[in-house]
């Protein structure tokens, strides 16, 4: 429902738990949960500092993987 997909883009870690962060940018499994940046009410999380600053500079490029 709206308000499930609601609280899951808030927090998916919750839901999916930390060993199944995916950082969209090495495109791997190590993402950390405190290292995370939301875009468009979702919640991205990554693996290291570097690649948070290279999808909060620009998260179409990175995103767009993901929409196919």
């Amino acid at each position: 429902c709206e308000g499930c997909e609601k609280s899951f883009k808030n927090n998916p870690e919750k839901y999916i738990g930390a060993a199944a962060l995916w950082c969209p940018v090495c495109d791997e499994g190590d993402a950390k949960k405190e290292l995370t940046f939301v875009n468009d009410g979702v919640k991205y999380y990554f693996c290291g500092k570097g690649c948070k600053s290279k999808f909060s500079s620009d998260p179409d490029s990175y995103l767009k993987n993901y929409n196919k």
